[in-house]
């Protein structure tokens, strides 16, 4: 009695695995497709008013239900078949029948891709419980994947499977992926496959430029040009380069064949070609100088152009360049310009213009001059028995300057006492000197008492500085007295740039004249900012040194005479 009851439990224990399960499979049949002769008529719009699309549902079984995560907006029902109207943006759809499982269909792993108006065509089973049988695949190595009918079943040894003809596949990372066809019945349900290890492929991937990142999936393997081992199948390639374009390919790797696969990378780059004129202006992109180059290479993208040269109105835009494209610009510069209405007597006086050395303009008497380039000029003044008058102008943009000059007619015979008279009026000094990095191309130009001194202040044009002239004594290290009868670039404005002046009227700021040999002058510069101004030394010990500039004098203007002193001059009362 005990033996029948324990054979009764060991049957029970045997059979149940096959048994255990209380519902049926519902699964998919074949391929999924569209229908191209189906269309969902635009009447037909889910919640969001896009036209619907449609799943048509065809099935050996009858009592079908169904569920979508986006609602089904509606079903037509049909002999064997249902046409479910959805969202386009549907991603699941779920079946229900009484007696079975439910089947969650995740439409992209079928390869369904809904749009508006189109119908895919889903075939529906089932697999009753009573038609399945106890299968078993067995794999030479552990951990083998399994799959039936494309369905992933685990890891596992035995399947319920109906009867008939099935398709499987087995894999196994580092061995060849297994697939067969089996034929299941009562009779046929033990299935064997031997899992054959994978042997690495040397492979080559080149590009050129070469030293290009490898990423086969996320994996790095080294750079371009250089062998390596791989198992054979397809990747996700993708190159990297520093200045190229990112490379993104599928590639496959065989076991047979050379497995060389070549790439040329395309510059991450585009350029500028640009022309302006005039050629010496300063361009900036993105405040990069880049002047005097016509052909700029530029990486894809949006830059500042900034195109400036003093005495001329700034231009600039913003641009982008774009991948493999070359952009044209062509600019040309309108110049500041101011205008000179000048008149001299006696009308036959003979006027010459010059600016840095060089004649501009000659003419005789009146002249009204359009369209003159801002900057300081010089006017000199002659006639025949007439003293010559040296006169300085700043031509200002949008300006027109009005200037008279009376000559005094020259006594006969009296010509040198009158060049001593006015050479040996003000102050006699040699050179000008500049403790200051932003001044450069200093020149000192005496004419009688007067002194001219030009300069150039490497400054930011849209910042103000102060500007002072200061007399210096190199005998008397204390001696340091700040000029005032000057005029052009002085005192505080936004004086950055070229070709600026400086007029000093010595005559009149020390009419009894002074000379003691040692006297000079001392250009100093300050960037005013929030009130307070502040000097710049070219570093805190004034490492660059002390610029200095000797006096240039015309060989028609060197002092007939002069007052020697041996004292610093002082400043008359009142000046």
């Amino acid at each position: 009695m005990k033996s029948i009851f324990f054979s009764f439990v060991l049957l029970v224990i045997l059979i149940s695995p096959f048994y255990s399960q209380e519902l049926s499979e519902l699964r998919i049949s074949g391929k999924c497709v569209i229908l191209p002769e189906e269309l969902i008529d635009r009447n037909n719009r889910d919640v969001n008013g896009e036209v619907c699309a449609g799943l048509m549902m065809i099935s050996d079984l009858d009592g079908l239900a169904y569920d979508s995560y986006n609602q089904i907006v509606k079903i037509k029902k049909m002999p064997g078949q249902d046409l479910l109207f959805l969202s386009p943006g549907e991603r699941v759809v779920t079946v229900y029948k009484t007696g079975f499982k439910p089947l969650k269909i995740i439409l992209h792993e079928y390869g369904i891709k809904l749009m508006s108006g189109t119908v895919w065509k889903v075939e529906i089973t089932g697999d009753r419980k009573l038609d399945l049988i106890p299968v078993n695949i067995l794999a030479s190595q552990p951990d083998v994947r399994i799959f039936v009918d494309e369905k992933d079943k685990g890891t596992g040894k035995t399947f319920q499977i109906s009867a008939g003809e099935h398709r499987v596949r087995l894999e196994k990372e580092g061995y060849k992926t297994v697939q067969a066809t089996i034929l299941v019945s009562a009779s046929s349900n033990l299935f064997n496959y031997k899992m054959e290890e994978i042997e690495l492929i040397q492979a080559q991937i080149k590009s050129v430029p070469s030293g290009a990142k490898i990423l086969l999936g996320d994996l790095d393997k080294g750079e371009t040009d250089k062998g390596l081992f791989i198992m054979p199948g397809k990747y996700k390639l993708k190159l990297i380069k520093s200045g190229y374009r990112d490379l993104e390919d599928s590639i496959e790797v065989s076991e047979t064949g050379k497995n060389i696969i070549e790439y040329r990378l395309i510059k991450n780059e585009g350029a500028l070609s640009i022309h302006v004129v005039p050629a010496d202006a300063k361009v900036l992109i993105n405040k990069e100088d880049y002047s005097g180059k016509t052909e700029i290479p530029l990486s894809p993208g949006k830059y500042k152009l900034e195109i400036e040269k003093h005495g001329y109105n700034s231009a600039g835009e913003i641009f982008e360049i774009k991948l493999g494209t070359t952009l044209e610009r062509n600019y040309r510069l309108v110049q500041k310009t101011g205008g000179l209405q000048f008149s001299v007597q006696p009308l036959e006086a003979r006027v010459n213009m010059t600016q840095n050395g060089e004649v501009k303009q000659s003419w005789q008497g009146i002249k009204v001059l359009k369209d003159l380039p801002a900057g300081v000029y010089k006017l000199e003044c002659s006639l025949d028995g007439y003293k010559t008058v040296y006169e300085d102008v700043i031509i200002e943009e949008g300006k027109t300057i009005t200037k008279e000059v009376p000559l005094e007619r020259r006594q006969t015979g009296s010509a040198d006492a009158d060049s001593k008279k006015y050479s040996s009026a003000g102050v006699t000094v040699n050179k000008i000197v500049s403790k200051n990095d932003l001044v450069k191309s200093m020149k000192l130009v005496k004419n009688g008492a007067r002194y001219s001194v030009s300069f150039d202040l490497a400054g930011e044009e849209d910042e103000s500085y102060n500007i002072e002239l200061l007399l210096m004594d190199e005998s008397n290290k204390s001696y340091s007295v700040k000029l005032k009868k000057i005029t052009g670039s002085a005192g505080e404005g936004k004086f950055a740039g070229t070709n600026r002046n400086i007029i000093w009227e010595s005559g009149e700021e020390f009419p009894g004249g002074a000379d003691n040999g040692r006297l000079y002058l001392n250009l100093k510069a300050e960037k005013v900012s929030g009130g307070i101004a502040w000097y710049y030394y070219a570093g805190a010990a004034i490492a660059g040194g002390v610029a200095a500039v000797l006096l240039n004098k015309p060989a028609e203007n060197v002092p007939a005479g002069s007052v020697k002193i041996t004292a610093s001059p002082s400043r008359p009362a009142g000046n």
